[in-house]
Parts: structure tokens; sequence; C-alpha cells
């Protein structure tokens, strides 16, 4: 009897591991969809809605990965801290989103090759 719950217990816990994925590696997807998105957008060129998208981008991953991996925001808030310390690397806020994007989709493969 105790095997057996034991074995229902460890099932439970996967399951709510795989569901904490699923909603980390969607949250992201999503994002860079919306990322993607708003630099196809040519009405939204203004450097205000593209830091904006940044800010929001940061409570997302933060949001969406915080039961399943909180180092995955932890990382992103870093990147970006990095990001902005590099006024002459990534100067315009576009370019800034498209690192973003390229850091995130790095992040869904990590997330995706994991258990």
């Amino acid at each position: 009897m105790f095997y057996y719950n034991r074995n229902r217990n460890e099932d439970l816990l996967l399951q709510q591991r795989q569901l904490y994925k699923s909603m980390a590696y969607d949250g992201i997807k999503e994002l860079v969809e919306n990322g993607v998105d708003l630099l196809n957008n040519s009405n939204a060129h203004y450097d205000k809605v593209f830091d904006n998208w940044i800010e929001y981008s940061q409570k997302i991953v933060e949001l969406s990965t915080k039961n399943y991996d909180s180092n995955i925001s932890l990382n992103y808030l870093r990147f970006l801290l990095d990001l902005n310390r590099s006024y002459g690397y990534v100067n315009s806020s576009a370019g800034k989103i498209k690192e973003c994007l390229e850091y995130l989709v790095r992040v869904l493969s990590i997330i995706n090759n994991t258990w």
C-alpha cells in the first residue's frame, strides 16, 4: 500500500512539473510571437512602445516560469540589465527587442529539450 502511494505521489509530482513546463513554454512562446508581430507592425516604431514591450516581457517571463524554474526569470533579468548597459552595441529599442527575441527563442529550445 505504501509503495502504491509513493508511486502515485511521484506521478502527481511529474504531472505537476509537466504542467509548469507547459505553462512556461506557452507563455514565452506567446511573448515571442507578440514581439515578432510588434517588430513587423509598421505603425509601432516608437521607442516607448518597444520599451514597454521589454518591461512587459520581463513580467511575462517571471509569471510564466516562477513555478517551473525561477532561474529562467533571473537570467532574463540579468540579460536585460546587460542589454541596457550596452548602449553602443544595441542602440535602438527595436534592436533590443530583436536581441530579447533571440534570447527567448534559445530559452524555448532549452525548455523544450528538458523533461
